[in-house]
């Protein structure tokens, strides 16, 4: 019963989930080359940014917060690829990868947008993977 008990909470342990504001990561390729892709999450945790509706400018008020991940050609540099991490906060039904957010001289090659926390990554299932058999390891020698 109490290996139940301990696999049990190890499983729940697994889906707790930081506070309720979304964490974004935070960069431009045009600035920090590591940005681009492939993209490492352990290598990038100093720009994982708190997009907390309360934090955004009181023009966003009462607008839903996503993490945004766009590539696109213009701004500063025309001739090159830039990718940009970023928080976004739009209308409901609104598209975080509408033309008018990103700007009238973007060129964009691909957008995508999600609304979990360092969700603009590239992520990977691996760690969470890895959890369940070794959770059910240590509970068959307790």
């Amino acid at each position: 019963m109490a290996r139940a008990t301990l696999v049990l909470f190890s499983l729940l342990a697994l889906y707790v989930q930081q506070g309720m504001s979304l964490h974004c990561y935070v960069c431009s390729s045009d600035r920090e080359s590591t940005c681009s892709d492939p993209f490492t999450k352990r290598a990038h945790s100093f720009v994982l940014t708190d997009c907390d509706r309360s934090k955004a400018p009181s023009s966003y008020s009462g607008k839903i917060p996503f993490c945004r991940k766009f590539k696109s050609y213009g701004g500063s540099n025309d001739d090159n690829l830039v990718t940009v991490r970023s928080c976004t906060w739009v209308n409901e039904g609104e598209s975080p990868c509408s033309q008018h957010l990103l700007g009238p001289h973007i060129r964009v090659e691909s957008c995508s947008y999600c609304d979990e926390d360092s969700c603009n990554s590239a992520s990977t299932i691996f760690s969470t993977l890895l959890i369940f058999p070794v959770t059910l390891l240590v509970s068959k020698y307790l």
